[in-house]
């Protein structure tokens, strides 16, 4: 008994330790941030759970209300270091920049879980994670978001917020936000807009499909539903052959992947990637053999899975053909990011079947 009751005082005592050992954390790190703001912003005030607003610039389209937004951003830590831009020429002046990575808006899906509560603070309204005016569409706003809003959990007050995350939270930032666009309904917004909308340019598919696909019909594949009739555009540019090819076969394709504004991320042709600065020395460039089979939603490229779109245009071509086809993100990949793809970006594809390569 005497050594169960030594057992539990350890337990305890140990207990005791981490949790101090947390709150030591959270009030080390409060009292850093509010000497930090009093040297460098005495003027600025605080909203919500901690957010202090450094410089607002209003803007003139509709207020946030939507799930997904489309954000060019700039986080600073309290130091100075830049740890991510959105914007190349910063990239470029503090040297950060790489041909590699993607530079322009990204999405940013709000709600717990997906964002940082420190965001949606910056973001406004009269939500759990604080109290300023709602941003504008078109508008800018510098803040400082302090350690314990880097959570994608949501508590209703600073105390529960720094007694949740204990030790657990990164360090305190400063974000720079414009606020581009919004949605919530990320793929009607690729398929519908037509007209110029600026810095989203490379998320407007129906644009692209205008202005450099001859405004075509979007088109469904029988017996595939994934390939639905909005968000899927396939065209035939060289056709010398009507005969198709059967299932279960492999033909080779050469291709270059794009993004709407024309950069290229991927291609299995050796001078485009030298070109587009993507050329990578320890690849072979040549065809790359297509497994084809009873559907198009999963095809196998050179041991791999492709995603629906490409597999799609695959599926509709014939010997020797070369095409084009456009589709929606949520026919690529989604709401993953891949080099200078970013999440929910729609894609293009030029294919061209070949003979296999000798």
């Amino acid at each position: 008994m005497k050594r169960i009751y030594i057992l539990a005082a350890a337990a305890l005592a140990l207990f005791s330790c981490i949790a101090k050992t947390e709150d030591d954390t959270v009030s080390k790190a409060t009292d850093y941030f509010d000497a930090w703001l009093k040297i460098n912003y005495p003027e600025a005030r605080e909203h919500g759970m901690g957010v202090y607003v450094i410089e607002d610039t209003p803007g003139t389209g509709p207020y946030w209300d939507s799930t997904y937004i489309f954000t060019t951003y700039t986080a600073t830590s309290l130091d100075g270091t830049v740890s991510y831009t959105g914007k190349e020429d910063m990239a470029k002046q503090i040297g950060t920049y790489k041909s590699s990575n993607y530079y322009g808006p990204v999405v940013l899906t709000t709600g717990e879980s997906l964002c940082y509560a420190g965001i949606e603070a910056i973001l406004g309204g009269e939500g759990t994670a604080g109290k300023l005016p709602k941003m504008r569409v078109g508008g800018t706003r510098k803040a400082v978001i302090p350690s314990w809003l880097m959570t994608y959990s949501r508590y209703t007050s600073a105390d529960k917020y720094k007694e949740n995350i204990g030790n657990k939270t990164a360090a305190s930032a400063i974000y720079t936000i414009t606020l581009e666009e919004q949605t919530d309904d990320i793929i009607r917004l690729q398929c519908d807009i037509t007209e110029d909308r600026g810095p989203i340019g490379i998320f407007q598919l129906q644009k692209f499909i205008d202005e450099k696909m001859g405004g075509i019909d979007s088109m469904y594949v029988a017996g595939n539903d994934s390939l639905q009739k909005r968000g899927f555009y396939f065209q035939s540019l060289k056709k010398p052959s009507e005969k198709e090819i059967p299932s279960d076969s492999t033909v080779y394709v050469n291709y270059i992947g794009r993004l709407l504004d024309g950069r290229v991320f991927d291609t299995t042709i050796a001078d485009t990637a030298k070109f587009y600065g993507i050329w990578n020395s320890s690849r072979t460039y040549k065809p790359l053999p297509v497994v084809k089979n009873g559907t198009c939603t999963k095809l196998t490229l050179d041991g791999s899975t492709t995603v629906t779109g490409f597999a799609g245009g695959i599926y509709l071509m014939h010997e020797n053909e070369k095409a084009r086809v456009a589709f929606s993100s949520d026919l690529g990949y989604g709401s993953s990011s891949k080099g200078i793809v970013p999440a929910y970006a729609p894609l293009v594809f030029d294919l061209e079947l070949t003979n296999a390569p000798e």
